[in-house]
């Protein structure tokens, strides 16, 4: 993202439709887990994880008029956007782009550079963010960048 990017972002109103606000975390409820369960990659372990980034790292929620978290982004260790998630029943309402722009908002207030990674398969997010004015996609010799993320797993000890 560049310069003139993240002050675009910045002067952007982020207006939500009837029935949704954006809102914090309730620890003392299940947002966390409704957040980590809902991610493609999530593992065993990781609601402590969700739970460390939430509280440390900046994130962007959308809940509806029950309080029920519809629509998040977060940001992991390394200040990448990850797991933007919409519940299928509430997409096609601009909720996705207004939790992105949120989360944007926020970490350029925090002198973070907005980056974000978008799998391979997700053709449709990858062409929205291709046409977005609000990213730079990374190339090397004219080719998109891929990045390839790998997860270790202990070694089941009872080999027997």
């Amino acid at each position: 993202m560049t310069e003139e990017q993240k002050q675009k972002i910045l002067d952007l109103e982020n207006k939500l439709p009837d029935g949704y606000r954006f809102a914090e975390v309730d620890f003392e409820k299940d947002d966390i887990e409704i957040i980590t369960k809902t991610w493609r990659h999530h593992r065993p372990g990781d609601f402590e994880n969700t739970k460390a980034k939430i509280r440390n790292m900046p994130y962007s929620l959308i809940k509806d008029e029950t309080g029920f978290p519809i629509a998040y982004e977060m940001t992991d260790s390394s200040a990448i956007c990850t797991h933007q998630y919409v519940h299928p029943d509430h997409r096609r309402k601009g909720l996705g782009n207004a939790v992105e722009r949120d989360l944007c908002q926020k970490c350029i207030r925090l002198g973070i550079t907005p980056n974000k990674t978008v799998e391979t398969f997700n053709k449709e997010v990858l062409d929205a963010s291709n046409r977005s004015p609000y990213w730079t996609r990374w190339e090397h010799d004219g080719n998109p960048v891929e990045l390839m993320w790998t997860i270790r797993e202990p070694k089941n000890e009872d080999h027997n």
